[in-house]
């Protein structure tokens, strides 16, 4: 194990291993939520592309054949950008940090003057932009705080050389073998 990321692919090869199929079916429930979170960005990226630029600038009376063919071109374009930034933002480093605290100071903020304009219809602008300001200073005054004055976290080493193996029949197995035995009862019980 040389870094962070590959603790939790060690951790469930370590422990499930001898079940068969359960670190592959693991490993592809992740994946799967990865890609439809992924997936969905990129069709709404299309989507509003197609509906606020394209079709409200150039092309108002659009064939549906040809919006369809055009948002999917678009979706291929996204993913493109998409993966080549991947590749950018894995040499940035602290900048990525950056920009993602800063996302977080500002998106607090207008989330609220969002759900006020949405729950609270009596709200007024000048409200709405007190306490968005207010929102700002403090999570503005936080972030920068947590920046400067950051905690020194101890990095744990990620070796597992001196750790112990137990026996192959560990409690996690053992536990994830009665649960699927009893679930296989259960059913059929149900079943007859």
């Amino acid at each position: 194990v040389d870094a962070s990321d590959q603790l939790l692919p060690f951790y469930v090869m370590d422990k499930l291993s001898d079940l068969k199929g359960l670190p592959g079916l693991f490993t592809a429930s992740l994946f799967s939520g990865a890609l439809s979170t992924i997936s969905s960005g990129l069709n709404s990226l299309a989507a509003v592309a197609l509906q606020d630029i394209i079709r409200s600038t150039k092309w108002k009376d659009m064939s549906e054949e040809r919006a369809t063919f055009v948002s999917k071109v678009l979706a291929v374009v996204y993913g493109a950008v998409c993966i080549a930034l991947t590749f950018v933002a894995a040499e940035l480093g602290s900048v990525l940090q950056a920009a993602l605290a800063l996302f977080g100071m500002i998106g607090g903020p207008l989330l609220g003057v969002f759900t006020l304009g949405m729950l609270f219809p009596c709200a007024n602008w000048i409200g709405a932009l007190v306490g968005l300001f207010t929102g700002l200073i403090m999570t503005f005054w936080v972030g920068i705080g947590a920046q400067i004055y950051s905690p020194i976290l101890e990095v744990l080493p990620m070796s597992v050389s001196n750790c112990s193996v137990p026996d192959p029949g560990n409690m996690t197995t053992s536990i994830m073998t009665s649960a699927m035995t009893m679930a296989t009862h259960v059913v059929e019980e149900v079943a007859t």
